[in-house]
């Protein structure tokens, strides 16, 4: 257990059988710790008429359950306003054509159109799970999911004991628990933000191509989820990421000045024909040599998510 629990991130073939039995056990502990926690606040009940700013409020009945309650805040009807319309196939209805603004509401849009305000992931998300019948289990699962990618960004700044240790806190965190009882857009913005992070960090780690691709697709997600948000968290990974592709250019650019290390034994060796990448960390490997990735490269594979999203920002806004 204790060398399970200072293990450091690694190259996948250097990882034993027991260390990923191990790692699977605590994931699924996080997992079924954030999913208990969830479960418990739900069933958690409050008696309205005994908060102040309610006395003398009547009520249908002398106290609900939390887990009842979705939707219950204007924000969640609008969100499950916006998942019953994508149900139906459609990003907006026409709004009443003699008394539109009889319908007119702080959260939906009624200008001649009529649909939710806020930005369509959230309601993308929501509606199989509506569908299904049973709306809040997806944000249970997305808290759970959230837990697992901060244990992975736990690993990858340091080792297992520390991402096990934050995706605990995570799981057993009160907000996290609240917020995923609630239809809103904290908990698939969260699960978007925590992929990005966990998928970015992995990208510095080993430099791979899929990784910087999902951690744009991570962010794209997150974007269309809340914008501002995203923007705010994506900020400092921004900065590091151009000033790394700026670094790895120059190299890139100029072989004899390159010395940069992916893996245990991946390195890059000056040539006066080609740049080339020589990985000697596979098992039985010939020294084939193999053609660096471009860093623009990089750069177009964390872009083009986010292109995409945007394209689907003015898509909604058209309709």
């Amino acid at each position: 257990l204790k060398t399970w629990w200072i293990e450091r991130p690694a190259e996948p073939s250097s990882e034993s059988c027991a260390s990923n039995r191990q790692t699977l056990v605590a994931l699924s502990l996080i997992a079924a710790t954030s999913l208990a926690v969830s479960w418990r606040v739900s069933e958690q009940t409050i008696q309205p008429h005994s908060l102040s700013p309610f006395a003398g409020v009547a009520f249908d009945r002398e106290e609900y359950r939390i887990g009842d309650l979705p939707p219950a805040y204007h924000d969640e009807f609008s969100y499950q306003f916006q998942a019953k319309t994508y149900l139906a196939g459609r990003l907006s209805y026409p709004s009443h054509p003699t008394t539109a603004r009889l319908f007119d509401q702080m959260h939906v849009v009624n200008e001649g159109r009529f649909a939710s305000r806020y930005f369509p992931a959230t309601g993308l998300f929501i509606a199989p799970w509506l569908w299904f019948g049973w709306p809040i289990a997806g944000h249970w699962l997305a808290g759970a999911a959230t837990c697992l990618f901060v244990f992975g960004i736990g690993f990858e700044l340091s080792n297992k004991g520390t991402g096990f240790v934050a995706g605990m806190l995570t799981a057993l965190s009160p907000g996290m628990a609240i917020f995923g009882s609630l239809l809103l857009a904290h908990h698939p913005t969260l699960l978007g933000l925590s992929f990005f992070a966990w998928s970015f960090l992995r990208w510095q780690r080993r430099g791979g191509f899929a990784d910087v691709t999902l951690a744009g697709i991570g962010l794209s997600w997150a974007m269309l989820c809340r914008p501002m948000t995203a923007a705010g968290f994506a900020l400092p990974f921004g900065v590091a990421f151009l000033t790394q592709l700026f670094r790895r250019q120059r190299h890139f650019d100029q072989p004899e000045r390159a010395s940069v290390r992916f893996g245990s034994e991946t390195s890059y060796e000056p040539d006066a024909s080609a740049f080339r990448l020589i990985n000697t960390s596979v098992k039985g490997s010939t020294g084939r040599l193999t053609p660096p990735r471009s860093p623009k490269s990089w750069l177009l594979a964390m872009a083009l998510p986010l292109v995409a999203g945007f394209a689907l920002l003015a898509v909604q806004n058209k309709a």
